[in-house]
């Protein structure tokens, strides 16, 4: 508030070799299901002796404050949890140092109940949609707690980021809505696309259904940021409930298909046809989670590959 430096502080406190400069990063307090009882313990055995612990009762406010300070800035946050007493009864203490506040899907911009959990640094996702590699940052964390995620990216952010000014985005886009339809627009074009050209194909509907989910694939390993993007959208906005209402169009194309081929017997008739096109579809999306372009494996081998499984099976006949 006044506007000092703080790294300029912590240099020249931590250059007194009585103090060190190991212990002057300011985090959001200290977590865990020990250390805070035992601070309580501590208290309350000094009001039972009949003193007051003014330096542990100071700890506990500080403590108190700084949570409160992260979590009172956290945009995104559902207003409950921004008192940390809520969230923490909500939560509960994390598991482990190794433990961090993740969302249950990521393309979900709130923190609140039922939305987040305690999840294992091994079991992270990367951030998928390549705005939110600039505001997400996972990797840091201050004991046990971590660095609210899922703010706003604001186009300072984005140029920063890409080197460029902020005029220089405005250029060509007015608006962060505007920048997410155009990336979710490329997704749904290129789905779009691969289902216009069942028109020329000739044969029975599976045979077009098996180009469309090949085609697909190759789609996604093509774009596959933009489509990640396109996956992750829930609604919260006018061009997200835009892209969703699309997306319905492209799975209704493909449940038309499903039932076609079941028809004609080409397909099993013993499942739901609506359960078969979620369940093709369901495999064709679930690439975005793992699929890397330059793993080794070509989009077009993939494309194969999913085709193989889809519509020959895994088991040797």
């Amino acid at each position: 508030r006044l506007g000092a430096d703080i790294e300029n502080v912590r240099h020249g406190i931590g250059s007194d070799p009585r103090i060190g400069p190991h212990f002057l990063y300011a985090g959001v307090g200290f977590g865990g299901s020990c250390f805070p009882k035992d601070v309580r313990a501590l208290v309350h055995s000094a009001e039972q002796a009949g003193e007051k612990s003014m330096l542990l009762n100071a700890v506990q406010e500080v403590n108190t404050r700084q949570r409160r300070i992260l979590f009172e800035r956290g945009s995104g946050l559902s207003p409950p949890w921004r008192d940390f007493r809520i969230f923490l009864a909500d939560l509960g203490p994390a598991p482990s140092q190794e433990h961090l506040v993740m969302r249950l899907m990521a393309g979900d911009l709130t923190y609140a109940p039922g939305k987040v959990a305690w999840i294992h640094r091994s079991f992270q996702r990367a951030p998928v949609n390549p705005l939110a590699k600039i505001a997400a940052k996972s990797g840091e964390s201050y004991s046990q707690w971590v660095t609210v995620q899922g703010r706003q990216v604001e186009f300072t952010d984005l140029a920063r980021a890409l080197g460029v000014t902020k005029s220089a985005i405005y250029h060509h886009v007015s608006s962060k809505e505007e920048l997410l339809k155009l990336a979710v627009d490329r997704a749904l074009d290129g789905l779009f696309g691969e289902a216009d050209k069942l028109a020329d194909i000739d044969g029975p509907a599976v045979t077009r259904l098996e180009h469309l989910v090949r085609g697909s694939v190759l789609v996604l390993a093509d774009q596959l940021p933009f489509v990640t993007l396109l996956l992750r959208v829930r609604g919260n906005t006018k061009v997200e409930r835009a892209a969703l209402a699309r997306r319905r169009e492209f799975d209704r194309i493909v449940a038309d298909l499903v039932a076609e081929a079941v028809h004609d017997g080409d397909l099993r008739a013993d499942v739901d046809p609506a359960i078969t096109a979620r369940l093709l579809f369901g495999l064709v999306n679930s690439l975005i989670e793992w699929y890397r372009p330059h793993g080794g494996v070509t989009g077009r081998q993939l494309a194969d590959t999913v085709v193989a499984v889809a519509f020959d099976g895994l088991r040797v006949r």
